[in-house]
């Protein structure tokens, strides 16, 4: 009978050993699941979406003599520290704080590679941003002197 007792005992300490593990197991597992029941309220890294950028706008540069898309001309903001480049369509998106008018630069900044352009300065108003999508960007070639 004490034989029995004694690897009673054993068999108990091991099964609260493993229970307990077991037990410790399933509490960190139920943590992440909270994560779903209550969303974390701001994503892990970079700003909230629409945040601060309340106004997309978009268009399409486009040669005015040929009337070929550009890619690759630089697309920017006054008073607004982000850029963006047009894509192999000549498509540009950018997201800027709301105000009531936005002066946009087009510059060329590729050289020849993709035809030589001067750099234009656009004003764009607030009220014109949803009536004309995607906005239609003409750029005047430089002419080559010989």
């Amino acid at each position: 009978m004490i034989i029995w007792s004694e690897k009673r005992g054993k068999c108990h300490k091991l099964l609260r050993k493993i229970g307990r593990g077991l037990g410790l197991a399933a509490l960190a597992l139920t943590f992440p699941a909270c994560d779903r029941i209550f969303p974390p309220a701001t994503p892990d890294y970079g700003m909230p979406p629409h945040w601060y950028e309340d106004v997309h706008i978009q268009g399409v540069v486009i040669s005015e003599n040929s009337r070929n898309v550009i890619p690759g001309i630089k697309v920017s903001a006054k008073n607004f520290p982000h850029h963006v480049f047009t894509n192999s369509n000549g498509m540009f998106n950018i997201y800027l704080p709301e105000q009531n008018s936005y002066e946009f630069n087009f510059e060329d900044i590729d050289g020849a590679e993709n035809g030589s352009f001067k750099l234009l300065s656009k004003e764009i108003l607030r009220n014109e941003i949803n009536t004309v999508i995607p906005w239609h960007i003409f750029l005047e070639d430089i002419e080559d002197e010989e």
